[in-house]
Order: structure tokens, then C-alpha cells, then sequence
């Protein structure tokens, strides 16, 4: 039996995806394209790669978990890339 006073996971999911997809467009809209592949000090990720990082992840959770969809991902290029167009289509 279901409980009905149980939140419905989709609309939470996608209420906390949305918030963060926001906060990652935010970042991205404010750092310089100049900058969007430079790590901000040794050690850390570049805007570009998190955002590179976090539209992989999504992905794979959505279509691969969530849509049943085969999905692929290369985790590790994700952190690698760079000169991604902030126009590119998602």
C-alpha cells in the first residue's frame, strides 16, 4: 500500500534538479569564458568541468535510472573537458 503522506519522489527529485541546474547556470553565467577552464587555485575543478561533470550525471540519472534508457558516460572526460561553448545545446 502506498502512503499517501509520503512526498512523491519525482516532483522532490526534480524540485532539487532544478535548484541545482540553476545554481550551476548561475556559476557558469558569472565566470568569464576566459576563465571557464581554469581551476580556481591548485587542486580544484574549473566551473566548465563541474558543469561538464554535472550534465553527465544527469543524464545518466534521468534517461539511464530514471527512463530506463541505455545511457553511456565517461566520468572521467567529464572532468577533462574544456572549451565547451556556453551555447551548446544540452
Amino acid at each position: 500500500m502506498i502512503d499517501p503522506t509520503a512526498p512523491d519522489e519525482r516532483a522532490v527529485y526534480a524540485d532539487l534538479l532544478g535548484w541545482l541546474l540553476t545554481r550551476i547556470a548561475e556559476a557558469v553565467e558569472a565566470t568569464p569564458v576566459a576563465l571557464l577552464d581554469h581551476a580556481p587555485y591548485e587542486g580544484a575543478t574549473a566551473v566548465g568541468a563541474i558543469a561538464a561533470h554535472v550534465h553527465g550525471a544527469t543524464v545518466a540519472w534521468a534517461l539511464g535510472i530514471g527512463a530506463g534508457q541505455d545511457v553511456s558516460r565517461d566520468r572521467v572526460a567529464e572532468f577533462g573537458s574544456s572549451g565547451v561553448s556556453c551555447d551548446s545545446p544540452v
